[in-house]
């Protein structure tokens, strides 16, 4: 209780000595690992708030004030830093909240003039409306990742627009781009994915509605709250943010999906890990409102290449345990085939208990 209160103490006289632009950065460090909505709905004068979105997405906690630590560091400050005593900050975090593409957005962001800002939306034709809210660089970088003319593996446009006149931010890019690590493969030895930074979510759905399109009633999956435990200690015992849903209905499901697809594609994520915890039968997974959701089709589409080019080369994991109340057991096969996506880089496991 008392290092609670000590944790909480911290917080408020960190929250105090911000101002509304370090908020503003914080945010803007934060933009790949925290869903862009939930920032923008934090105001840049409610530090405190971002603090409690922060703490709702793993990223400190009473125990753990070593991610908040490094994002005070990157934005200069470094009086806010020295706040937080050693014996917070004891657990490594294995996850980088601000990525290193993130750190040089924030860079080119500072670089950035009023007046080159004025004119990059004049060649860009935005719209006055728009453009008069993009008062800094932190806004313009966000405006064109939002708008699909800026991303990590992208910088064509950005890089046209400062060739002329601010060769000094191309050559920031130019050295990022020089210094992303190759992917080398020794002779004899597998590719071994990274694995350090991936978008985490699990559905659990335990009581069910209604029945289902055959008139089946489906049952409470008694003990799915103890599983849902089990993965959210794990991950937090990684540090690893985790995005948690539970007795979503069949739509909230496939919105759930379309979420993560979208924040994984303006993010710089190592990897997809979604579990989902359901009744399911043929391929399918039902929503609390016993519809279901096709597994291939509905959820896995969504993270394929054509769809999803941030997961390109890398793990899509799906863990899908599928209680039946009906279908026997020698139906798993046809469970896997039509549910199996037609692509590399994905493995999804499977619990079928009858």
């Amino acid at each position: 209780m008392a290092q609670l209160t000590q944790y909480k103490k911290f917080l408020k006289k960190i929250a105090n000595g911000l101002t509304m632009s370090d908020v503003g950065s914080l945010k803007f460090l934060c933009h790949d690992k925290v869903d862009g909505a939930a920032l923008d709905r934090v105001p840049n004068s409610e530090a405190l708030e971002l603090f409690k979105l922060f703490q709702q997405k793993r990223i400190i906690s009473e125990n753990n004030l070593t991610c908040l630590r490094d994002l005070l560091k990157q934005i200069q400050r470094i009086d806010l830093v020295q706040i937080i005593p050693d014996e917070f900050c004891q657990q490594s975090s294995d996850v980088e909240v601000a990525s290193p593409y993130r750190v040089l957005l924030k860079s080119l962001a500072d670089g950035l003039t009023t007046r080159d800002i004025s004119q990059f939306t004049f060649l860009l034709g935005i719209e006055d409306g728009i453009a008069e809210k993009l008062t800094n660089g932190e806004k313009f970088l966000i405006y064109l990742e939002r708008t699909g003319k800026l991303s990590e593996n992208n910088f064509t446009d950005l890089k046209n627009m400062l060739d002329d006149d601010r060769k000094d931010l191309v050559e920031k890019i130019k050295e990022f781009s020089d210094n992303k690590a190759p992917i080398h493969i020794s002779p004899g030895r597998d590719l071994c994915y990274s694995m350090q930074q991936p978008h985490v979510i699990i559905i659990n759905n335990q009581t069910f509605e209604d029945e289902t399109e055959e008139g089946n009633a489906l049952s409470e999956r008694e003990g799915s709250d103890i599983d849902l435990t089990n993965l959210t200690e794990f991950f937090e015992e990684l540090n690893l943010p985790v995005e948690i849903y539970e007795n979503l209905k069949s739509h909230q499901i496939y919105d759930a999906m379309v979420k993560a697809n979208e924040e994984i594609n303006k993010g710089n994520f190592s990897s997809f890990i979604c579990f989902i915890m359901s009744h399911g039968e043929n391929g399918k997974i039902y929503g609390s409102d016993s519809k279901y959701v096709k597994i291939k089709e509905d959820i896995i589409h969504l993270f394929k290449e054509a769809n999803c080019p941030a997961l390109k080369g890398k793990p899509k994991l799906f863990f899908i345990q599928a209680c039946r109340d009906r279908t026997p057991a020698e139906e798993n096969g046809m469970f896997r085939r039509n549910a199996d996506p037609d692509e590399a880089h994905f493995l999804l496991g499977y619990s079928t208990a009858p």
